[in-house]
C-alpha cells in the first residue's frame, strides 16, 4: 500500500482536483490517496469504509461520505469489486471506476456498501 501526497506528485495533485470538481467538495474533504496492489490469489474480505455512529474515529475528520475506487490496470481474471449485499460486482477495466455512497440521508452507514 502507498500514500502518495499531492504535495509530491502533481499527477495525483491534479487527480484530487478532478475529484473535487466532480463531486463538488472541496479538496480538503478528501483523504490522502491509497494505492493497492492485489498479487495472485489475494483477497479483500468485505468491510465499510464508514464508521458506525459513536466511533472514536469520527473525531478526526468526521465520516467517509463517498468512496472513489479507480482502476489503473485490466486485471485477467478476478479483482472485481463485489458488493454482497447489492449481489454485483464491478469488473475492473483501466482507466474506469467505481464511486458509491457510504452514508444514508441521516449520514448513517449505509449498509449497501458494504464491499471487497
Amino acid at each position: 500500500m502507498a500514500w502518495p501526497q499531492a504535495s509530491d506528485y502533481p499527477l495525483i495533485a491534479d487527480i484530487r482536483r478532478r475529484i473535487a470538481a466532480f463531486i463538488g467538495l472541496l479538496e480538503t474533504h478528501q483523504e490522502p490517496m491509497q494505492i493497492l496492489h492485489y498479487f495472485p490469489g489475494g483477497e479483500c474480505k468485505p468491510y465499510f469504509d464508514s464508521f458506525v455512529a459513536g466511533s472514536r474515529h469520527l473525531d478526526f475528520g468526521g465520516n467517509r461520505m463517498l468512496t472513489l475506487i479507480l482502476y489503473l490496470n485490466d486485471v485477467p481474471l478476478g479483482g472485481w469489486t463485489e458488493f454482497a449485499r447489492l449481489e454485483t460486482s464491478v469488473v475492473p477495466y483501466h482507466g474506469t471506476g467505481v464511486m458509491f455512497k457510504n452514508l444514508n440521508d441521516q449520514r448513517l452507514q449505509l449498509e449497501t456498501s458494504l464491499h471487497g
